[in-house]
């Protein structure tokens, strides 16, 4: 039987999706290019978009485009599942990157501003940040490696979805209001590790590996910490709407 140069490309790229490897290393050229061309899709993405003639189109692209990072998120939860190696301490959608592909398709297709705003800032000031000292541990092409790029660069396409297509404007009320929000969500999310034995959101100890949480000091006081970083970040992301006015 003959058996193509393809079958065993694909055979071999279904194994190495499903296996997880250890390889990623931040900083490495394997880290940039996955930065640099996620950045370049969601660009020329939202260049395509702002092409498109109706209202309705913008608003649906946006939902499926959600959708589409919801999708990703979720297949994490269901391949692990599969395989019996499902963790309730990783896997569950609880950090904050895994919890806004939930609502950012409904702010999209209803141009919902002010649930827009919040959103904006949680993903500009803690998504990005994910890009350049990111947790993510198995490289190309496991699964792992598909959604923590489609999620996260993602999330920042859409944040900017808003004002590139719909023309939002984030306002300075909303610094707050979305600080507040996050401390509910934070609360909750506290109170959710200590039923579970878990750390979601890094509210139980510091994400493994170089990254920011570093700079602001041991536990627990990192966390008072990262609500002054949060006030500072969220008004910086506010400073450009009012400059280019």
């Amino acid at each position: 039987m003959k058996v193509s140069l393809f079958t065993f490309q694909f055979m071999g790229f279904s194994e190495g999706f499903l296996f997880d490897n250890y390889n990623f290393e931040n900083y490495s050229l394997e880290h940039f290019l996955s930065v640099g061309i996620s950045v370049m899709i969601g660009f020329i993405i939202l260049l395509l978009v702002k092409r498109l003639e109706t209202d309705r189109s913008k608003r649906l692209l946006g939902f499926s485009l959600g959708l589409f990072v919801l999708a990703a998120q979720i297949a994490k939860s269901v391949i692990r599942y599969q395989q019996n190696t499902f963790s309730l301490g990783e896997d569950l959608p609880l950090h904050l990157c895994n919890i806004l592909p939930f609502f950012i398709p409904f702010a999209l297709y209803f141009k919902n501003r002010q649930l827009w705003a919040v959103l904006y800032y949680w993903i500009m000031a803690g998504t990005i940040q994910s890009l350049f000292t990111p947790t993510l541990v198995h490289s190309y092409p496991n699964y792992e490696w598909w959604r923590y790029w489609i999620v996260h660069t993602g999330l920042v396409m859409l944040a900017l979805y808003g004002p590139f297509i719909f023309g939002m404007k984030a306002r300075w009320s909303d610094v707050l209001k979305s600080l507040f929000c996050l401390m509910i969500l934070a609360f909750f999310i506290f109170c959710l590790n200590h039923l579970l034995g878990t750390n979601y959101m890094y509210m139980q100890g510091k994400p493994p590996g170089k990254t920011m949480y570093d700079l602001l000091g041991p536990y627990p006081w990192y966390i008072l910490s990262l609500h002054f970083v949060a006030l500072a970040l969220f008004s910086l992301l506010t400073l450009p709407f009012y400059l280019k006015r």
